[in-house]
């Protein structure tokens, strides 16, 4: 059977132990759960879980469905980038949102769920980036470690750390991409009213079928 049991990505950026992992893929069961009952979304008990997840987190919550190949194909991806909510509610909010409202996609159903695998993306604070010249931005973002926010009103857009590993792309593509998201012309990376922000994230993956067996 294909599974992805208890796998971590490589980071540097920490937020939770492996014990609040078991947590955090809980409350995303139970948000799946609550989901495919009603469509309702999940709303934690802080108070039952650890402190970790009573601070504030930015998170975003990315599904997968498995092909008859076993390859993965994007499903739904949605977050908080902000340090808004508490991490409990805003796992549970990313991924009620990850399975409805992903404009993508039609909502997932029930069936999809044997075939799915979550990620889960926890993120650190927004550090702006502070650069006179597309070389000194570069030189400022580590592939690999940094994702990238860009907000040019009325453009903004998000890239996960991840994103750049998976298909190669060096500084300069990541930040060509950033643009793209956001549906920005690249030169108003050079703008004055254009602010970039780099962050980090803490990233678990697990199968669905997993939750079944742990939570």
């Amino acid at each position: 059977m294909y599974s992805f049991k208890y796998y971590t990505m490589s980071q540097q950026y920490l937020v939770i132990s492996k014990e609040n992992e078991q947590v955090a893929f809980c409350i995303i069961k139970k948000a799946i759960d609550q989901y495919i009952s009603d469509k309702s979304r999940y709303e934690p008990d802080l108070d039952k879980l650890p402190d970790d997840f009573k601070e504030k987190r930015g998170v975003f919550v990315t599904l997968y469905l498995r092909d008859s190949e076993g390859n993965e194909n994007l499903r739904g991806c949605i977050g908080l980038p902000r340090a808004v909510y508490p991490l409990g509610i805003a796992i549970a909010h990313a991924t009620h949102a990850s399975l409805m409202n992903d404009p993508r996609f039609l909502p997932v159903k029930e069936e999809e769920l044997d075939e799915m695998t979550i990620e889960l993306e926890i993120l650190s604070e927004m550090q702006r980036i502070e650069y006179d010249s597309l070389e000194n931005l570069l030189e400022q973002i580590e592939v690999g470690k940094d994702g990238l926010m860009v907000e040019s009103p009325p453009y903004s857009g998000l890239l996960l750390p991840v994103v750049p590993t998976k298909y190669g792309w060096d500084a300069k593509d990541f930040v060509y991409a950033l643009a793209q998201k956001a549906g920005m012309p690249f030169d108003l990376i050079m703008a004055d009213n254009t602010r970039i922000f780099k962050f980090q994230a803490q990233v678990f993956k697990r199968s669905y079928e997993d939750l079944l067996e742990t939570c």
